[in-house]
């Protein structure tokens, strides 16, 4: 009965637990999301910035690079609560894809 008593409590306690994907990128974890769907909203969104920065960079006559730009996640589900939001997922996406990406700050006058 007390062996019983502890395998409820021991299950009951697994299913009061919050869990979260932990993702990570080229064997970086990047952090935590919700959902698969978060994370491929985010890739999504990385796909649109690195288009749109291509676009800018071909309409100044720099050469831009044909290669094609593609990430695969690996997710590990853990216990937690704190997770990102699809735009921290993108932004932290790109910081793990490449020692050459870093943040910076853009000014835009007249929606130029």
């Amino acid at each position: 009965m007390l062996r019983a008593a502890g395998f409820l409590y021991v299950v009951q306690s697994g299913l009061n637990q919050n869990f979260v994907l932990n993702v990570q990128v080229n064997g970086t974890s990047v952090g935590t999301v919700a959902s698969e769907q978060v994370f491929e909203s985010a890739r999504e969104d990385v796909r649109s910035r690195i288009t749109n920065a291509e676009a800018v960079m071909a309409s100044t006559g720099a050469q831009v690079s044909d290669d094609s730009w593609d990430v695969t996640p690996t997710y590990t589900l853990e216990s937690g609560s704190s997770t990102m939001t699809e735009t921290e997922a993108a932004d932290a996406i790109l910081c793990a894809s490449s020692d050459q990406i870093g943040e910076a700050t853009a000014v835009y006058v007249d929606d130029s």
